[in-house]
């Protein structure tokens, strides 16, 4: 069974200093708490977030993320 446990949004992660910290405290905490991978979802236009994430080890398993809003009266994202 796979499930999400949580979630974390990022609008900007910069790719330098700040961004590997980031990603790094993200990781550790993810780790202590027993999760063994991190699944990432990059928008297709975002090609220096895409290589930072690749930089640092994430792989580009070339798949499409498909979703659907089923709460009622929710805001959703995109949408304002």
């Amino acid at each position: 069974m796979l499930f999400s446990t949580s979630s974390i949004f990022a609008n900007r992660i910069e790719a330098g200093d700040g961004g590997r910290l980031t990603l790094d405290f993200v990781e550790e905490q993810a780790r202590g708490s027993g999760v063994r991978s991190i699944h990432l979802e990059v928008v297709r236009p975002n090609a220096n977030a895409k290589e930072f994430y690749r930089r640092n080890g994430y792989l580009d398993h070339q798949h499409s993320l498909m979703s659907k809003w089923i709460e009622r009266g929710f805001s959703k994202p995109g949408t304002h």
